[in-house]
Parts: structure tokens; sequence; C-alpha cells
């Protein structure tokens, strides 16, 4: 045997004997799949100084585990700075129903801290566990949420692991993203040509369409160019076996539909769900408060809000422009621009910077709802959609907050909770600013889509879905 494969024995028999005649069972394939998770992780740790808790914990939570029906939901979780890490949280803080949640921890500190604000009932366990937990368990699903961003290249050794055990019958992908060509082109460490070459013969790309996508120089320019030919990525899961998804609008429902185009897909849709904001108010201090409270001992003002990463894409400039209109209008009006990349937008575009912005760069949860409950008004657009889900509207209708949004992609959840804009002209928006001023909210509206959208209700519906 191995001395390293004896050295992962040894562990485990001291952690968990159970556990190590179960292994002993599989030499076999230990070199391969099933002990691969410890295996890479013990390589992993053996020369730092990090201690194995989220290991050792994770493994005493499998031996203990009773014969009964549950689901796995993998995600990142906080610290991760992605909205899709801070969503799976409080989605699944205090629940109680029969759901183990696996995250790739940064430490074992964020380990122990995440076991601890999750609660009692539902389980936190270590991500790289997760195709050995399922050999004990036998899950009912492994719901698998992904994004576009960095924090979720971790899926990828799940994937080809999950493909090895064909087990790809048992899982469900939550697309929170559906164009995922950041994922897999700078998740496998490929290189435009290489990625234009990966996706040739699964997409049946023509020669004249291979010649225009390798002569993009950045990969940003290359994901919009596959953008604009509608060439998401999901035929790359359908590739991997995966064929059942769930996803938060109709707007992403069609992208996945319109890129494979394969009657064996199924999709389900589920609401995003809205967040108590006590919850969120407890996770940490508020911060970059002075600026509001400074506003705050005039009179009278109006504060409008936009929040997220400013951008062109997010028609951050004709947001501002608005606002340099009611301003010829006299009105007092200030505008909260909070979200990451803030400072470095400013920088970048010094010339937009007004005299009556407030600028929030990357504020904490807490200080993110906050604000949103401080704004009269909020404004959301898009210059385009790419089916993403968007956890900020829900959040602003709960504070019953008067929303302005482009009439576009999971946008058009929100129906007759928000106002609509669609165009480009600041005077145009300036307009609708002010008849939205002038105009009582609709608290009806927004209740009604607030209703029966708590996370317990989210939670509750995958269980049916998937029981």
């Amino acid at each position: 045997m191995p001395s390293m494969v004896r050295k992962i024995y040894t562990i485990l028999n001291r952690v968990s004997p159970t556990l190590a005649a179960i292994g002993a069972g599989w030499y076999s394939t230990i070199m391969g799949v099933r002990f691969d998770d410890l295996k890479r992780f013990f390589v992993s740790k053996q020369n730092s100084h990090s201690n194995i808790v989220s290991i050792t914990r994770t493994l005493k939570i499998i031996e203990n585990s009773q014969s009964q029906s549950r689901l796995a939901f993998v995600s990142p979780m906080p610290p991760a700075d992605t909205g899709i890490a801070s969503c799976s949280y409080y989605t699944f803080k205090g629940g109680e129903e029969n759901i183990d949640i696996f995250f790739p921890p940064f430490s074992d500190e964020d380990f122990l801290l995440m076991t601890k604000l999750i609660g009692d009932k539902i389980r936190i366990l270590d991500s790289s566990l997760l195709l050995y937990a399922n050999e004990i368990i036998d899950y009912k699903k492994i719901i698998i949420a992904i994004g576009n961003s960095h924090h979720h290249f971790y899926l990828h050794s799940i994937f080809n692991k999950i493909k090895f055990l064909n087990i790809q019958n048992k899982c469900v992908l939550y697309i929170h993203d559906p164009y995922l060509n950041n994922f897999f082109q700078n998740g496998l460490h490929l290189s435009n040509s290489e990625y234009v070459e990966f996706l040739t013969p699964i997409y049946k790309l023509k020669n004249k369409t291979v010649a225009e996508l390798i002569t993009q120089s950045t990969k940003w320019g290359l994901h919009k160019k596959l953008n604009e030919l509608n060439i998401s990525g999901i035929k790359l899961l359908i590739e991997l076996g995966f064929y059942e998804f769930l996803v938060n609008s109709e707007a992403a429902k069609s992208i996945i539909k319109s890129d494979c185009n394969d009657d064996k897909i199924s999709i389900k849709k589920i609401f995003h769900p809205i967040f108590n904001a006590s919850d969120i108010y407890n996770e940490s201090l508020f911060k970059n408060t002075t600026q509001i409270k400074y506003i705050q001992n005039e009179k009278k003002y109006i504060l409008i809000g936009t929040f997220g990463i400013p951008s062109y894409a997010k028609c951050t400039e004709i947001i501002i422009e608005a606002i340099s209109e009611l301003h010829k209008y006299h009105l007092p009006t200030y505008l909260l621009i909070a979200g990451y990349g803030v400072n470095k937008f400013f920088i970048n575009n010094p010339g937009l910077m007004k005299k009556f912005i407030i600028n929030i760069d990357s504020p904490s949860d807490a200080s993110l709802n906050k604000f949103m409950h401080e704004v009269d008004i909020a404004v959301q657009l898009r210059q385009t959609h790419q089916g993403e889900s968007s956890g900020v509207v829900p959040q602003l209708l709960a504070a019953k907050k008067k929303v302005i949004c482009s009439p576009l992609g999971s946008f058009l959840e929100f129906g007759d909770a928000v106002s609509y804009f669609n165009g480009n002209s600041p005077i145009d928006l300036a307009k609708l600013l002010i008849e939205i001023i002038k105009s009582p909210i609709n608290l009806k509206n927004i209740n009604n889509y607030c209703l029966h959208k708590s996370p317990s209700d989210f939670r509750q519906a995958i269980i049916e879905y998937y029981r």
C-alpha cells in the first residue's frame, strides 16, 4: 500500500474507525475518485500550518448520519466575495430541513464560523468530501449552485468525479448565471485559441466563425463575442452528462433551451428568496455611513440609489446624467452609488464624479441593506441581459421602495411591483423619476410580489421539487 494511502488510513482510523473500515473495501478505486477527496486534501495540508478541522468534522457528520432522506446543496459561502455565497448563506441560515450544505472553506476558522452561524439543524460540510459523503448518505438530490465567477472553479474537480461515478442523474445544477464562458475557459486554464478549439466540435462552429473568434485579443472580448453568438457554455454541461437545471427566471430558462436545444433537459424555475433584513443587519457592524448622516442633517432631500458594480452595462453614466437633469429643476437630489468597484469606477471616469454623488465602495451586506432602506427610489438598469439572477431588487421591494428597472431579463419577473424604463436618454429617465417622486408607492403590488418568497418558502420548494 503506498505511503500516502497508508497515511490517510491512519488518520481516518483515528478520526473514524467505521469510515476507515468502509474505505478499506474501496482500495481498488482509492487512487481514483472515492478516496481522492481525502488524498488530495491531506497532500495539500501536510506541508502547511493549517489544521484539518473541516475534514475531521465532516467525517464525523458522515459517520453519524442516520438513514433518512436528505438533500445536498453545494455552493460558495461567506466570506467568499460573491452574491451567490451571500444568497446561499441567508437562504439556509436557521433552517431545520434535512439539508447538508457543502462549501469550499478558505480555512478551518471559516468552516467553524459558518457551522456556528448557519444554526443547529442544517449541517455544514467540506465540499472536498461531497462524493465520499454521497457514498455513505445516498442523497436524494445534489443541488449545485453555479455562477460565472472564479468562486465556482472548484466545481470542475467535482464535476469530473461525478462523471466518473456516473451519478449525473442525481444532480441538479442551480444556474445563477447562464453565460458560463468565464467559468469554463478560465476555470480550465485555456487560452483563447484553446477555448475556441474546445467549443468548435461541441457547437459545430463554422470556419468563418472560428476565424472571427480567434482574432479576439482578450478573454473578455472573446466572451462578449460568444455571448453575441448566443454561445453560453451550457452545452458543455450537457457534454458532462448534466440534464437537470434549476433557475430563477424565464430569461435564464430561455437561454439554457436556446443554447443546448436538447429534449432530454429538465428545467425548473424557482423564485429568488427575499431575506429578513434583521438577519442581514446582525452579520456585521455598519460602516461607511458618515456621508448618509451628513445629508440627513439637511431639511429636505430626495435620495436616489443604484446598487451593484457600476459600469456602462449597468447604465451608471445615464443615471448620473439623469440626476444632473433633476438639479436643473432645482430638486434637492443625491445619488447613492454603492457596490463593489465603485472607487475604481470613478478613478477610471473622474469626469463623472459630481457633488451630489455619495459613493460607497464594497459595503458589507449589512451596510448595503441599510442603504437600501434609506433611499427613496432605486434605479437598477442594464444595457443587455445574460439571464443572471437579481438579488438586489427583491431586497429593495422587501424594504418597500420604489424601483425602476430595465424591461429585460430577470427584471421582467418583478411585473407591476416595479416601474420600467426603456432607452438610453438621461432626460427621459429624469422625467420618469419626477413622475415617480410625485406618485404614491404602490404597496399592494409590492406586497403581492414579496408574498411567499421567504428563505423558508424557498427551502420547502426545493424539498417539494426533489423529494
